[in-house]
């Protein structure tokens, strides 16, 4: 299937009461996007799992999405 895309995620945010997480093809690259598009946080696996790096992978993408992002993903933990 065809990612829904940033316009999407936007208006899927905009139509729930929800938090909403987006996930599929998230990387440091566009991590940061998906959360400017209003999703709470992201969920990855590849770009993590896939990495030679897997510590440095998720450094790169807790600092793609910046303290807005890490604060998100902690209060969900909450």
């Amino acid at each position: 299937d065809d990612p829904l895309g940033l316009d999407q995620l936007a208006k899927i945010v905009d139509a729930v009461r929800i938090p909403v997480v987006a996930i599929g093809g998230i990387t440091a690259d566009n991590a940061a996007a998906a959360i400017e598009a209003g999703a709470s946080s992201v969920a990855v696996i590849s770009a993590i799992t896939g990495a030679d790096d897997p510590t440095a992978a998720t450094r790169e993408l807790r600092n793609a999405v910046g303290a807005e992002g890490i604060e998100a993903m902690e209060a969900d933990d909450d």
